[in-house]
């Protein structure tokens, strides 16, 4: 039976040694975690998740350990301040499966605000957690938390196999809040970015579907494929950008992809306060699991295929660093070797 909770009585129901499972970065439930934060009796909390989203005291905290599949900025902070964080090596498709084995007691997951029937949309995460949410929702011994804000914007699957929701009756405790998702600052391109992006822009045609990463020159690309003369493209994206928003509005995206035809397709979305309002009850983008957006069979389908991805270093041989910095880690394997 769902009960409804504030985020301090949901952070209570977490035992001091439990296990805690996160969806990736915008499936992050803001007020659950800066509650759980709140606490300093945890003695054994093991924490499953990838690049942070939130700002909590959670992982600061002694006995937490938090095991990511993927360092961001808030990663990195822990670490570099001797926090107890390590690194999980796995793509970004192979996080259900962890997921799966893992199997935290505790599973959360932000979602936006129910509508009349009681679903939520799953808002701007599908990634690898879904079937996790539902598994933990269904298990008497385990507890699913559901924070559902109405700062989160609610977007679309393709339904029935993919329908991109949770009902609050799976919930074991369903948190009603305001809280928003982080916004990612558009990074400001220096002029190697613009020279990069410029030559790269060059090997999209009209009539191609694209892929848009996570950085500056993914963005720019996608900036000047906007501005430009390119025509009836196609979205097959793990992340989905402003860069790809720019691209809607400045109708150059027509989707006829060969699969998926007719919509945009991502995994998640990281951006603007003015990309998740646009993303609000728009069909036309739809958020699929990330064992489907990056499966080779279904990337293949696509018409003209072009993955845009950052890296961080090449060497004399062509090989593509795009995870370290030195040894050290930056961020992680993610999707681009799909």
């Amino acid at each position: 039976m769902t009960s409804m909770a504030t985020a301090a009585e949901a952070a209570a129901r977490v035992r001091p040694a439990d296990t805690l499972g996160l969806p990736l970065g915008p499936g992050q439930p803001p007020d659950f975690l800066r509650a759980l934060g709140e606490r300093d009796d945890w003695t054994d909390l093991r924490v499953y998740g990838a690049l942070l989203g939130v700002g909590t005291e959670l992982f600061s905290r002694p006995g937490v350990h938090l095991l990511s599949g993927f360092y961001g900025p808030f990663e990195r902070a822990l670490r570099d301040g001797g926090g107890n964080i390590s690194f999980a090596p796995a793509d970004f498709r192979r996080f259900a499966p962890l997921y799966e084995q893992q199997r935290p007691r505790v599973m959360c997951t932000v979602a936006s605000s129910p509508d009349a029937d009681g679903w939520c949309s799953l808002s701007l995460h599908a990634g690898g957690s879904i079937g996790e949410i539902h598994r933990a929702g269904a298990d008497p011994d385990r507890l699913l938390v559901i924070e559902a804000s109405s700062g989160y914007p609610c977007t679309a699957g393709l339904p029935p196999e993919h329908p991109h929701r949770v009902h609050v009756d799976e919930a074991d405790l369903l948190i009603e809040t305001d809280a928003e998702p982080l916004e990612l600052p558009a990074a400001e391109p220096t002029e190697a970015d613009r020279a990069i992006a410029a030559n790269a822009s060059a090997f999209v045609e009209s009539g191609s579907t694209i892929q848009t990463g996570i950085g500056a020159v993914p963005s720019m690309i996608a900036t000047i494929l906007a501005e430009g003369d390119r025509s009836d493209l196609g979205i097959h994206s793990e992340m989905f950008t402003d860069g790809l928003m720019e691209l809607h509005l400045a109708g150059a995206v027509g989707n006829r992809k060969g699969i998926f035809d007719g919509v945009s397709v991502a995994t998640f979305a990281f951006g603007s306060r003015r990309l998740y309002d646009w993303l609000d009850g728009n069909v036309d983008v739809v958020f699929l699991p990330v064992d489907v957006v990056n499966s080779a069979d279904v990337i293949r389908r696509n018409r003209r295929m072009v993955s845009i991805s950052a890296a961080l270093a090449v060497d004399v041989h062509g090989q593509v660093v795009a995870d370290t910095i030195e040894g050290r880690q930056y961020s992680g394997t993610g999707g681009q070797e799909d």
